[in-house]
């Protein structure tokens, strides 16, 4: 709690935010949270704030569900790691990138991460999706996704298989962040998704999954 509000914060700013009386209400809730913790660090940004009485004879916060948004967290999350695997790549290859593309998964492969996490078996996910004339000529891929897909929700904690729960628009979110994503690695960004690239020459975009998009950069 005490480094997670604060980056945060740099996060949200990162992103472009400025609306101050939000922060100044996140910041005072954060120091009734720290109050137990640190209470001489919690009264200094209290006093900050330009309050005059003590922090430690407020009411403790409470989690205001009506506050919270599973499509603003996944969206960010989305962001977030994304970012996180293409500094990688570029830590790895030494590229220095001119353009990064980003493949986002096919509705399908949500399907399948729903009809996993919703407790059905892979014969009857593999059934379903073989009704589907479009996905009937990739039955190796489907069935080999299928199997991989149960191994990897597996191992999943509870906390991040949530996350799966709230299906969003990753190729219009990321479309959305592009100008975000250029300024932060100096590169050209282009969203496709990965059922119809327009330009995949290292087929990358057969990797892409829900919420983890493929990436090819040159």
């Amino acid at each position: 709690m005490f480094f997670e509000i604060p980056n945060d914060i740099r996060w949200y700013k990162r992103r472009g935010g400025s609306n101050g009386k939000l922060l100044r209400e996140l910041l005072a809730e954060w120091a009734k949270l720290m109050t137990p913790f640190t209470p001489h660090i919690a009264e200094e940004i209290w006093e900050k704030l330009g309050n005059k009485n003590f922090v430690s004879l407020e009411n403790y916060p409470e989690c205001r569900e009506e506050d919270i948004s599973p499509e603003a967290e996944a969206c960010e999350h989305l962001i977030r790691d994304l970012m996180a695997d293409v500094q990688e790549i570029l830590k790895v290859t030494g590229i220095k990138p001119s353009r990064i593309y980003i493949y986002t998964s096919e509705s399908w492969k949500w399907d399948v991460y729903e009809k996993i996490l919703a407790g059905e078996d892979i014969g009857s996910i593999m059934k379903e999706l073989m009704q589907r004339e479009e996905l009937r000529k990739l039955g190796k891929e489907v069935s080999k996704f299928i199997k991989d897909s149960i191994a990897d929700l597996k191992k999943l904690s509870e906390q991040d298989k949530k996350r799966f729960e709230v299906r969003i628009d990753e190729f219009e979110i990321l479309r959305n962040a592009a100008d975000f994503l250029k300024k932060e690695f100096g590169a050209e960004i282009i969203i496709e998704r990965a059922d119809k690239p327009e330009y995949d020459p290292a087929n990358k975009s057969r990797y892409a999954r829900p919420l983890k998009p493929a990436i090819y950069v040159e």
